[in-house]
C-alpha cells in the first residue's frame, strides 16, 4: 500500500467548457511536476480537477489556475482530502 497524499477536488463553475480550459491546466500543471490528477469537463458545464500530490503545490496550481483563467471563471469549490495516489502524471479526462 502506497504512502497517503494530499488530494484537491476543485469545481469551476462559469464559462470553462469550450475555451481551452482543460489544456491551459494540463500546461499550467507542467510547473508542478510533483502535482499528479486529472482534469476533465462535466455533464453540469463545470470543469473539475482531481490533483494530488504536496498541499503546497496543489494550492500552487490552483491558484495559478484561478489567475490565468480568471476571465473564465466565476467560483470555484475545493474538498480536501487524503489518500492513497491514485494518479501518474497529469491528463486530460473526457
Amino acid at each position: 500500500m502506497g504512502q497517503a497524499v494530499d488530494r484537491a477536488t476543485v469545481t469551476f463553475r462559469g464559462t470553462v467548457q469550450g475555451v481551452g480550459f482543460r489544456f491551459t491546466v494540463k500546461r499550467l500543471a507542467t510547473a508542478y511536476p510533483s502535482v499528479s490528477g486529472q482534469i476533465r469537463n462535466l455533464s453540469d458545464g463545470t470543469v473539475e480537477l482531481l490533483a494530488e500530490g504536496p498541499k503546497e503545490n496543489i494550492s500552487g496550481l490552483i491558484i495559478a489556475i484561478s489567475e490565468h483563467m480568471q476571465d473564465y471563471v466565476s467560483s470555484t469549490e475545493q474538498a480536501w482530502s487524503t489518500g492513497p495516489r491514485e494518479f501518474e502524471g497529469f491528463s486530460i479526462g473526457f
